[in-house]
């Protein structure tokens, strides 16, 4: 059949107006909002109670995720890693927009500390943290304490947090020349925290100064002591190098950890975020 000019023309302005509307969905549901997917995974380890705590949250072009590690050492771990998350997710809630993510995260952090003082009347009450919050394309983070916050990126893993332990002290102290090599390596406090959540005054906060733009297949590993505890960097690349879906890397992080049969094994945390 032979369309007639006046049809021709219909034909054309339907194409045109499709492709109008397609060019509006593409951009702003792919560049503006890029996909982005959220995979978490958790072991109890040998220890007889869960310390661990996580929660992730999203809205329009936010997500916010928050690893916390009670410890295990004070009374109620899992309740000050529970309250820390809790805390975290409500004032993401109540924050309509966040226009400086930086403060909003530090803000966040302190008015959890002083929540755990106020119960410190009780018991002493502690633990570490990890949260980041993507928006869009920007990672913003903050750390207090020993879990960890890596970057996978072009088969590259980078830590981008710094542990706030006894061990960092010794390290400049041997630099100095005040301590043998030995003492900084065999020092029985090595592993001691300096900064924690629960601190009366906090001693160190740990965060982006500038955010960092996420690429297409980038991935965000949010984890516990637990998980860089058993395996090492090298085995973590290898897991996050597959082509697989993100909650299945989570997954098999956590496998891995357990399939190493440590007799003391901590609790195991670990989230996922990937740009695809």
């Amino acid at each position: 059949m032979i369309l007639g000019l006046p049809q021709l023309l219909l034909v054309t302005i339907t194409l045109l107006i499709a492709l109008k509307f397609a060019l509006e969905y593409y951009s702003k549901d792919n560049r503006e909002l890029p996909a982005l997917s959220i995979a978490n995974a958790q072991n109890i380890g040998t220890r007889k109670r869960q310390e661990d705590s996580f929660a992730t949250i999203k809205d329009e072009d936010q997500v916010l995720a928050v690893v916390a590690d009670g410890m295990g050492g004070f009374h109620s771990g899992k309740e000050a890693s529970e309250l820390v998350t809790k805390n975290f997710m409500e004032q993401f809630c109540r924050t309509y927009d966040i226009n400086s993510v930086s403060q909003f995260l530090v803000n966040t952090v302190e008015d959890s500390n002083q929540k755990l003082q106020q119960r410190m009347e009780i018991e002493k009450i502690g633990t570490t943290l990890i949260a980041v919050l993507l928006k869009k394309d920007l990672l913003y983070w903050i750390a207090v304490g020993d879990s960890h916050l890596y970057l996978y990126r072009n088969q590259q893993l980078k830590q981008l947090n710094t542990d706030h332990i006894f061990a960092k002290k010794l390290q400049n102290s041997y630099q100095a020349g005040e301590i043998s090599r030995y003492k900084m390596l065999n020092h029985p406090q090595r592993e001691r925290l300096t900064s924690y959540l629960g601190q009366e005054n906090l001693a160190e906060i740990d965060y982006s100064i500038d955010p960092i733009e996420l690429q297409r297949g980038d991935r965000l590993v949010l984890c516990t002591d637990g998980v860089y505890d058993s395996i090492s960097e090298l085995e973590l690349s290898q897991l996050l190098k597959q082509q697989k879906e993100d909650q299945i890397v989570a997954e098999e992080i956590i496998a891995k950890v357990m399939s190493k049969g440590q007799p003391k094994q901590d609790n195991a945390t670990v989230v996922v975020l990937a740009k695809n």
